[in-house]
């Protein structure tokens, strides 16, 4: 896999100015490593040090942590089939 980053940047004129970026780099072994970094700015300090990073983590977790189930569980619906066709 070659490595790659996905900007997303926020409105301009919007609450909240910033961006996310989202690499993605192979370790070596077959794997993929993404980093999620969230660069965010809105003026209000207790949002922008508590509030926001804190239910960002949480839902980029959760995000991920869905993701890497279901592409798991992909693999294995692949597997059993490749194996079905074998027998």
């Amino acid at each position: 896999m070659k490595n790659g980053v996905i900007e997303i940047s926020y409105l301009e004129f919007g609450k909240n100015e910033g961006k996310q970026l989202i690499s993605m780099n192979d370790n070596g072994y077959g794997y993929t490593v993404i980093t999620h970094t969230s660069i965010i700015k809105s003026g209000s300090a207790l949002r922008d040090k508590l509030l926001y990073p804190y239910f960002h983590n949480r839902l980029i977790n959760s995000f991920h942590k869905n993701m890497k189930q279901r592409v798991y569980a992909l693999s294995q619906a692949k597997s059993s089939v490749a194996s079905a066709y074998e027998n």
